[in-house]
């Protein structure tokens, strides 16, 4: 009987926290606040992600995959992403887009808001909605949970945040049905992104090494003419200021 007891005083602990706890919508506001304001920071970031992609929010059958990498240097203000087949190099002045599978270079204004990291955020319609906020503690991560209202651009998001307040893991899944067109029957799925980040690294951590320059992909700073490796690729300048080409 005290073995029965004592396993009960074990494991009632760690079963209540494991439990959910509720949220107010203005609770998770402030604590997506607090985030954004530590990513606002004017500091070096670099992560690597993976996109995947399933049919129904509980599926563990990955219908498809993608890796994606961002590199931030701030005291050099270059930013590269690499996303598919697509490389963005920019800096403050000018962005330079290289698709591989198109064989397109795009030129152009730097989008500044991916370097500035600072998100606008608008919460009222949030507030307003009838939306669902929870956390659960698991080892080391928290994990935030929202459900939406009915037919919401998404019915539900998971959100994975380490010790450290970054973001390590999050889930989306669709809140309005989609065709299934590689299914055999006629059906709609209301499919999963998962994306998973790693290799996180900050401040003084982001090396500048491996980052390309917008000027890397040309002969001069005019932008007119690429290098020749870069040859069967057509340039499309459509910064305000030229002529599309």
């Amino acid at each position: 009987m005290k073995t029965i007891t004592s396993i009960i005083c074990v494991f009632v602990p760690f079963y209540m926290l494991s439990q959910w706890t509720d949220m107010t919508r203005e609770e998770y506001g402030k604590f997506i606040h607090e985030m954004d304001k530590k990513m606002s920071q004017s500091e070096s970031i670099s992560y690597q992600a993976k996109q995947s992609f399933f049919k129904s929010a509980d599926s563990q059958d990955t219908l498809n995959a993608m890796l994606f990498s961002f590199h931030y240097q701030h005291e050099l203000g270059i930013l590269n992403m690499h996303q598919f087949n697509t490389l963005l190099v920019q800096d403050s002045t000018v962005s330079v887009r290289i698709d591989s599978t198109e064989h397109m270079v795009i030129i152009q204004e730097p989008n500044l808001e991916l370097m500035q990291m600072n998100p606008n955020r608008n919460f009222s319609e949030f507030y307003q909605s009838g939306a669902q906020a929870q956390r659960i503690k698991s080892g080391n991560e928290t994990i935030y949970k929202v459900q939406f209202d009915t037919l919401a651009m998404y019915s539900m998001m998971k959100m994975w945040v380490n010790s450290k307040g970054e973001i390590t893991k999050y889930s989306l899944v669709a809140g309005r049905p989609i065709f299934d067109s590689d299914s055999e029957e006629e059906q709609y799925i209301y499919p999963r992104m998962d994306v998973s980040l790693f290799k996180i690294k900050r401040g003084k951590e982001v090396s500048a090494n491996g980052l390309f320059k917008p000027i890397f992909f040309f002969t001069d700073n005019t932008f007119s003419t690429l290098k020749e490796e870069y040859g069967d690729f057509e340039i499309w300048d459509a910064r305000p200021s030229n002529k599309t080409k």
